[in-house]
């Protein structure tokens, strides 16, 4: 605008000066001036063009610099509401990590209640104070065979064992898979019907490359196949595959069962429970027993010219060497005679098959597949009453032949275990087709160690147990596998004066079971106590 203003004066000024002029001169003025008229005309016009510009360029600018504030703003709001979402997010989760923590907390304060009440009632009924300062204290402990350390005083397996026959060489490796569940290395087992044997053929050839061996099961009506498979397939999620849908729940692993006593020579007490035991009957009667050997030539079983009969049969691998401690104990309470010792069936005769080897020089125990031939063979010899003092993880195939057992009118009378009153079922005990059987001392008392749950049926003295020893001798022995032949006893005498009839039999068992620790039915004593 200073520039407009400066050109306007300039030409007002040379207006001025041609005005004054002389006359002479002041004719050539209309010819000048509309050159300068025009001439300021431009001036105007091009300095208007470029104020024009100058607006134009400061108006953008201003328009760009409002744009970035307004995206600035924009943008802090998104991010401001983006946080307040994510610190809303945070508050929701620790809330809900809060409210789980709490409920968890709560369950656990529920459960610990419960435990506590359960362990308040145990302790009631334990013997008083004052008895145990009478003197007594010592005596009690050896009676319920409460060790003054730890249960587990022994060491614990390898998790490799190699077993071996009589000549040395390898028979066969059991290996530990989980705590406390053993099986025999990569062996697997199949319970198959004929016709399902075609159909393994047919559809899983594969498997059959690897079986080792196959044995007919006549009292079951089926084959059983065993399979030795490589690293690769010893698993459940390989080997299943290889089998059609149909045939998977009919097999299962190798599984390793343990022999349940404690060895102890201690003295009964005075009171209690009488000692010797009286038979439970007088009765000609068949027993079966799956155990290990039983020594037929030790004193307890040749009190008479002929002696009790027993009839043995092996069902280890090769030449694999059978202890006889663990089932001459259980054979000596059933039908042995000697110092302190009075039969339960003194006119017995015992089927005994026996299926366990030694995994060392205190342990016993016998694998699931042979279990299941024993219970196969003793279906075949027409005994009522099959006594299983062995106990072990659960098995598909194993429970199979409880069933099997059952529907031929034969009962499995099983030791519930030794692991304590806090550790988990054990098996075949635990099996709804088994009688399962707790132990208890002379004065009536449940012994320290033995399992405990609603699959307890009835209970029997089995702490301090007089029976039969290892080599020739006599001896007490302590566990729930030598409480389990007096149920058996009880269970061949019923089922013979019954007929047969099983239901008959186990409602007369329980009308004579002494109830013991809370009314009716526990989880301790199960229906109760029976003793001769």
């Amino acid at each position: 605008m200073r520039g407009l203003n400066c050109n306007l004066l300039r030409c007002t000024a040379l207006l001025i000066c041609v005005m004054l002029l002389p006359t002479a001169q002041t004719q050539v003025l209309p010819d000048v001036l509309p050159s300068v008229q025009k001439a300021a005309e431009r001036q105007a016009e091009q300095a208007r063009e470029r104020a024009t510009e100058r607006a134009r360029e400061r108006a953008a600018e201003r328009a760009g610099d409002r744009a970035v504030n307004l995206q600035n703003q924009a943008l802090e709001r998104v991010q401001n509401q983006a946080a307040e979402q994510a610190a809303g997010q945070a508050v929701n989760q620790l809330e809900r990590v809060q409210s789980r923590a709490v409920g968890r907390s709560q369950a656990q304060a529920e459960r610990a209640g419960t435990q506590a009440e359960q362990v308040q009632q145990r302790t009631e009924r334990l013997p008083p104070p004052a008895a145990l300062r009478q003197g007594r204290a010592e005596e009690r402990m050896q009676i319920q065979g409460q060790p003054s350390r730890p249960v587990n005083l022994l060491p614990s397996l390898p998790d490799r064992l190699e077993v071996a026959s009589q000549s040395g060489a390898p028979a066969f490796v059991e290996i530990n898979i989980e705590p406390g569940i053993r099986v025999l290395e990569r062996e697997w087992v199949l319970l198959i019907t004929s016709q399902q044997r075609i159909q393994l053929e047919a559809e899983a050839s594969e498997l059959l490359r690897f079986l080792v061996r196959e044995d007919s099961l006549e009292s079951f009506g089926r084959n059983i196949l065993t399979f030795r498979v490589p690293p690769d397939l010893d698993a459940d999620e390989a080997i299943l595959d290889l089998l059609p849908e149909s045939l998977r729940p009919l097999m299962d692993r190798n599984h390793v069962y343990q022999a349940q006593s404690d060895r102890r020579r201690l003295a009964g007490t005075k009171s209690g429970l009488p000692l010797p035991m009286s038979p439970v009957c007088e009765e000609s009667l068949s027993i079966g027993v799956i155990d290990s050997l039983v020594d037929i030539g030790h004193p307890a079983f040749n009190q008479n010219a002929t002696g009790p009969e027993v009839v043995q049969r092996r069902f280890m691998e090769g030449d694999v060497t059978s202890p006889l401690a663990h089932g001459t104990a259980v054979a000596g309470v059933l039908i042995g005679k000697g110092e302190n010792l009075v039969p339960v069936l003194p006119n017995g005769r015992i089927y005994s098959a026996a299926v366990v080897y030694a995994q060392d020089d205190y342990r016993q125990a016998a694998s699931a597949l042979n279990i299941i031939r024993a219970v196969d063979w003793l279906l075949e010899q027409r005994v009522g009453v099959i006594n299983i003092s062995l106990t072990g993880p659960p098995n598909r195939l194993l429970q199979q032949s409880m069933i099997t057992a059952r529907e031929h009118g034969t009962v499995l009378v099983a030791a519930a275990g030794n692991n304590g009153p806090f550790a988990g079922r054990l098996y075949p005990a635990a099996y709804p087709e088994v009688l399962a059987v707790t132990a208890v001392s002379q004065e009536k008392t449940v012994y320290r160690w033995a399992n405990q749950g609603d699959h307890i049926d009835f209970a029997a003295l089995g702490v301090a147990m007089p029976t039969a020893g290892k080599d020739g001798d006599f001896t007490y022995e302590s566990g729930t596998s030598l409480a389990a032949p007096v149920i058996s006893a009880f269970m061949a005498c019923q089922l013979n004066r019954s007929g047969g009839d099983v239901d008959a039999a186990l409602s007369a068992l329980n009308s004579m079971a002494e109830d013991l620790g809370e009314v009716g039915r526990d989880a301790v004593f199960g229906n109760g106590l029976l003793h001769p």
